[in-house]
């Protein structure tokens, strides 16, 4: 719903105090009036002239803008930045009525409130009655938020009401201080959240991959060696003593192929090659004495053959339609059938 217009007889008043202005001279006084009127000419707002009135006040000017308190505030703030002279600036919002005459007069609640709250407020600042905080708020939302109270102000008809700082410092100070709780409101919500991923338990590791244990390779099956050596002599395999045969009967040796040496004192000592597999048993015979030549190593155990694997053996069927006439074999009913048919 759009806002409301004001009537001729509401309106939102700018009151422009100078400040100790009974204090100075009469002609000290019309310069500071003539140089507050150059500095509302500057800065007024871009307003229709039949939508404003600027009047003669006893210790400034007075300003009435007809349903527009967005450009009180903003004539306000410009007034208010003039250091030189910074006037007390007073808003209010309310009925106002002119007087026919020349020059016209201005009266009305609206008037005495404005004068009332630049009286209630230091040079350069800017206040606004409650009233006039309603009034920009149906029209400006946005701005209500600038205005702060700060406390009560008393008219001349000894009628007391609120007052709320509106000028630019004020204004900036709330800025600041909404922006300083927001962030540390941001920063304690994001402190809150570290705190809790801090003290959330970690999620369990996961399940190890199943370790796969190979069986060690078999060790292949060794082979041996007997000996039979007459009177005596060590035996050798791949240049390692073994021991003395007689007593030694017996080497096992690992499969592949192995030097086999007989030494006894000054004879020339037996030497033989053998290539053994996995098993395999071979007997090494020999006489030092003898005059018969050597006899070759023979195998005397060859390697184990693996077991075949059993297979079920089956039965041929009978045909469809035998009999056990067809297979030779008869039975006791079926040899006396026969033996009456043929006595018969």
């Amino acid at each position: 719903m759009p806002p409301a217009r004001s009537t001729a007889s509401h309106a939102s008043v700018a009151f422009l105090r100078i400040p100790d202005f009974a204090q100075f001279a009469v002609a000290e006084q019309a310069q500071l009036k003539e140089q507050l009127e150059k500095i509302v000419t500057q800065a007024m707002p871009p307003v229709r002239e039949d939508e404003r009135i600027v009047a003669d006040a006893p210790e400034g000017m007075a300003i009435v803008f007809l349903a527009n308190p967005a450009a009180a505030v903003s004539l306000a703030w410009a007034v208010g930045k003039d250091s030189e002279l910074a006037p007390s600036i007073g808003l209010a919002h309310g009925p106002v009525r002119m007087a026919p005459g020349t020059p016209p007069v201005l009266y009305g609640d609206a008037l005495l409130a404005a004068e009332g709250a630049a009286r209630a407020t230091n040079p350069g600042g800017v206040s606004a009655t409650r009233d006039f905080r309603d009034a920009l708020s149906r029209t400006h939302p946005g701005l209500r938020r600038l205005l702060a109270r700060v406390g009560s102000a008393i008219d001349d008809q000894g009628r007391a009401f609120e007052i709320y700082r509106a000028d630019v410092r004020t204004a900036a100070r709330r800025r600041t201080r909404f922006f300083a709780s927001t962030g540390m409101i941001a920063i304690a919500i994001l402190a809150a959240g570290f705190a809790i991923q801090a003290l959330k338990p970690s999620p369990a590791p996961p399940p190890a991959p199943p370790v796969t244990v190979q069986a060690p390779p078999a060790e292949p099956v060794p082979g041996a060696v007997t000996f039979e050596i007459k009177p005596e002599g060590e035996i050798w395999v791949d240049g390692a003593m073994k021991g003395l045969s007689p007593p030694l009967k017996k080497v096992q040796i690992s499969p592949g192929y192995h030097l086999i040496e007989v030494r006894s004192g000054s004879f020339p000592p037996m030497q033989t090659e053998l290539t053994v597999g996995p098993g395999e048993e071979f007997a090494v015979t020999h006489n030092f004495v003898a005059t018969t030549p050597p006899v070759a190593p023979v195998k005397t155990k060859s390697a184990p053959k693996p077991k075949p694997k059993a297979q079920a053996q089956s039965q041929p069927r009978a045909a469809a339609g035998a009999t056990k006439d067809d297979s030779g074999d008869k039975g006791f009913w079926q040899k006396f059938v026969d033996w009456f048919k043929n006595g018969a």
